[in-house]
Parts: structure tokens; C-alpha cells; sequence
């Protein structure tokens, strides 16, 4: 199954590299290092267990979808203006590593 865009909380997917299931529980994350993440997860079926089993990864790491979260008005107008907000941190985060990299505006 293919989905363009960022999916909603409460997919299941599996990552590349792992046989573990993932249930996504959240979008745009980022972590001590300030690195960004499209999604955030929990173990499935498990759930959430404590703040060191989540994990945190990309929309282009995901080999998988087992199933799509539930989708009603509410939850596709977050999903908009979540995809907003992940293709602006995705843009900063691009200008950042061209300035780094010294390129300049």
C-alpha cells in the first residue's frame, strides 16, 4: 500500500530493517540532537510503555502499511496542516545543512 502523504495516527507500518510493528503516535517529532522525524511510534501490539520504547522515524523508511489510522473531518484538516508543517521543518532543515556546508543564499 502506497500513501503520498503523511499518515494519521493510529497506522501501523513496518520499517525498513526491523520485523517489529510500529503504531504511529505522532508527526513531525524531533529529538535531543534536534534532528527532525516524520512520525513517532510505539511497539504494536504493545503500546506505549515508557518514553525510551518509542521510536522515531521517516516517511521514506517505511517498507509497509498493515493499516491506515482513522480518518474523519477533524483528523484530515490536522493531517493538512501537519504535512504544512513537515514540508516547512523539512525546508528549514534543508538550509540549514546547505549554510552549513557553506552555500550561500
Amino acid at each position: 500500500m502506497k500513501y503520498n502523504s503523511l499518515l494519521p495516527i493510529g497506522s501501523v507500518v513496518k520499517v525498513q530493517g526491523s520485523e517489529t510493528l510500529l503504531l504511529v503516535t505522532g508527526t513531525n517529532v524531533s529529538d535531543p540532537s534536534g534532528n527532525i522525524y516524520d512520525y513517532q511510534a510505539c511497539f504494536y501490539p504493545v503500546g506505549f510503555l515508557s518514553e525510551d520504547q518509542l521510536a522515531a522515524f521517516n516517511h521514506t523508511d517505511i517498507e509497509e502499511i498493515y493499516a491506515v489510522g482513522y480518518l474523519d473531518e477533524e483528523s484530515r484538516n490536522f493531517q493538512q496542516q501537519a504535512q504544512k508543517l513537515n514540508q516547512f521543518l523539512r525546508d528549514r532543515e534543508q538550509e540549514k545543512a546547505e549554510r552549513g556546508n557553506g552555500s550561500e543564499d
